[in-house]
């Protein structure tokens, strides 16, 4: 089993993700930048210093968005993937191409089968998770498991009244401009 790290860099809502140059295995496909933890290395540290070799680029490791197992034919890896930070641009220095995207948008490159997961949650909206919750920004489609909770007197408590079905429809769209206007808002919490 061979320990590995990644980054999962935002910047004004979106994500840097690389692809892998020609003559390496996995040969064009897309992935998070990343590599190896090298003997008496944290996942941290080896995280900074892969992204400075292979961006030239400044990266501050927040918490594990993901853990991930995958066997490949020719490896077995365990994958940490990191929330973080950045300072300056990355510079192409490996990769024959660096993409800034939407996390939703994930789904439309190639990814590393071993990133095929972080994908799909990437694409749900998932931010943050735990060995039990997931953290995640509403969508509009969550009006219907919203409803019932917003239009409970007992969970209404600190309003007038419980919502109707229109003020709880309101109520989610503010959050969903609040977003893209404010850069928060309300987040859904769900068990695993």
């Amino acid at each position: 089993m061979v320990e590995v790290v990644a980054a999962l860099v935002w910047r004004d809502g979106k994500i840097l993700i690389c692809r892998r140059p020609a003559d390496k295995a996995r040969a064009l496909l897309w992935e998070f930048p990343g590599g190896k933890v090298e003997e008496g290395e944290t996942k941290q540290q080896a995280l900074v210093r892969e992204c400075r070799e292979e961006l030239a680029f400044e990266v501050v490791p927040g918490s594990v968005f993901c853990e991930v197992t995958h066997t490949y034919p020719d490896i077995t890896i365990h994958l940490t993937l990191f929330n973080c930070t950045a300072q300056g641009e990355p510079q192409q220095l490996e990769h024959v191409a660096l993409k800034w995207v939407q996390p939703q948008d994930v789904t439309a490159y190639d990814f590393c089968p071993a990133d095929k997961v972080i994908v799909e949650k990437l694409a749900s909206g998932v931010k943050l998770q735990t060995e039990r919750l997931e953290l995640r920004e509403l969508t509009a489609s969550d009006i219907d498991n919203l409803r019932p909770i917003l239009q409970d007197a007992d969970v209404m408590y600190a309003w007038e009244a419980p919502f109707a079905d229109s003020e709880a429809e309101n109520w989610l769209a503010e959050n969903l401009r609040r977003y893209k206007t404010d850069g928060f808002s309300f987040w859904s919490v769900e068990r695993k």
